[in-house]
């Protein structure tokens, strides 16, 4: 995830297209990682919800974002805050003992 995390303040269209790709990057640190975790169901959850958010979030969206402050009033959720909310879930599982 490199370049993803820690977050930039706001995203460009080069940033954002690197989400997709890095799906096929957490799915195989997962693989290897799932062996150690004891929050097994947990941890499947949250790669699952990362990966989905990946393939959901569109450009619109973050550009979106960034131009208005309406979108928070109507309630939804800054993408960057969001996908801050799922990487740092993931992490929680590495700081287990």
């Amino acid at each position: 995830m490199m370049g993803l995390y820690p977050l930039p303040r706001n995203w460009d269209i080069e940033t954002f297209q690197r989400f997709p790709k890095s799906i096929t990057e957490i799915e195989s640190a997962a693989f290897e990682f799932h062996f150690f975790v004891t929050r097994k169901g947990e941890f499947d959850i949250a790669i699952k919800e990362y990966c989905e958010y990946c393939e959901q979030i569109s450009w619109e969206q973050c550009a979106g974002w960034n131009i208005s402050s309406d979108l928070e009033k109507r309630g939804e959720i800054d993408p960057i805050l969001n996908f801050e909310h799922l990487v740092k879930s993931l992490l929680s599982f590495a700081e287990e003992k």
